[in-house]
């Protein structure tokens, strides 16, 4: 039970070059895991992929506008009269 818990979870990623230590079986077993879990995102990943392609079909030209506002922030200065 210790060796998988070496192998969930957060440490999952930490614990990598220990497969290298575990008895035939046990690789197989971890690496399958190891694979399982990287094609299920794998597969989440490239339907995020194939979703923003779809919508992307939607996306209308839109033309810019060519004249120029000028827009003034702030405080005015005010001459005096004297």
């Amino acid at each position: 039970m210790e060796i998988a818990q070496n192998f969930s979870g957060d440490s999952a990623a930490a614990n990598v070059r220990m497969i290298g230590t575990l008895e035939p079986m046990q690789k197989l077993l971890v690496k399958k895991t190891y694979a399982r879990s990287l094609r299920a995102m794998g597969i989440f990943y490239a339907s995020i992929a194939v979703l923003g392609l779809v919508l992307s079909i939607f996306i209308s030209r839109q033309n810019c506008s060519t004249e120029h506002f000028e827009t003034r922030i702030g405080l005015e200065r005010v001459e005096s009269v004297q």
